[in-house]
């Protein structure tokens, strides 16, 4: 199914939901944003709402929590800015 931007992506691509309260209206819909986490960073690409996440929490694709570390883990860490 497509994303709330109204894309489709898969799961090799760096790419995270917002939460809603950031999310809004859709404004945030494939502005680039930068994650550190685990002494590493790399950007990543809004393309879906979480609703689930609170203020300031976004859900990852599984090759973008990768990056960070093992899928195991279920939560990182992490500060993001846009």
């Amino acid at each position: 199914s497509s994303g709330a931007c109204g894309g489709y992506n898969s799961d090799s691509e760096f790419v995270i939901a917002l939460n809603s309260p950031q999310f809004g209206s859709g404004g945030n819909c494939y502005k680039m944003i930068t994650i550190h986490a685990n002494g590493k960073s790399t950007q990543a690409q809004i393309v879906d709402e979480c609703v689930g996440c609170g203020y300031g929490g976004i859900d990852m694709s599984p090759s973008l929590f990768q990056f960070f570390g093992p899928l195991s883990l279920g939560v990182l860490d992490i500060t993001w800015s846009f």
